[in-house]
């Protein structure tokens, strides 16, 4: 089954994303991977270690209008040919005019790379909302 314990520190902020921000992701998760291989279903997702988090701020109202996170998943994923998969990947989340008409986006990048994530995490950030409030950690 999924494991989503490493998030629950920032299940807050994911609420921004969705009344039920873990089904969401693995809905998310899903449609991803069904763009290579339409056949497919997640069998489990498990994130590990501490999520990196960011969030924006509004110079005019102190308001925080984005938010990003970062977790390393392990997939495992049935095939639609019958086999089964399993890898690492980061799934990165990311909002933006939180505090108005709130617009939000996903990406999965397999396999990804940790040392990689804070610079793609903010660059994902400003493609979905442009460049008001920057990301703070």
């Amino acid at each position: 089954g999924d494991d989503f314990e490493s998030l629950a520190e920032v299940q807050h902020m994911l609420a921004w994303l969705s009344d039920h921000p873990y089904a969401r992701l693995r809905c998310w998760i899903e449609s991803v991977l069904r763009r290579q291989d339409p056949g497919c279903s997640v069998e489990s997702i498990v994130c590990h270690g501490t999520p990196l988090v960011l969030t924006g701020v509004s110079k005019e109202t102190q308001a925080v209008t984005r938010f990003g996170m970062a977790s390393r998943v392990t997939l495992r994923v049935a095939c639609g040919d019958g086999t089964l998969e399993q890898f690492d990947a980061i799934a990165m989340a990311v909002g933006v005019d939180m505090d108005t008409a709130a617009r939000s986006g996903f990406h999965l990048d397999i396999p990804g790379d940790w040392d990689s994530a804070e610079p793609i995490l903010i660059q994902r950030l400003y493609e979905l909302g442009g460049n008001d409030g920057g990301p703070r950690a």
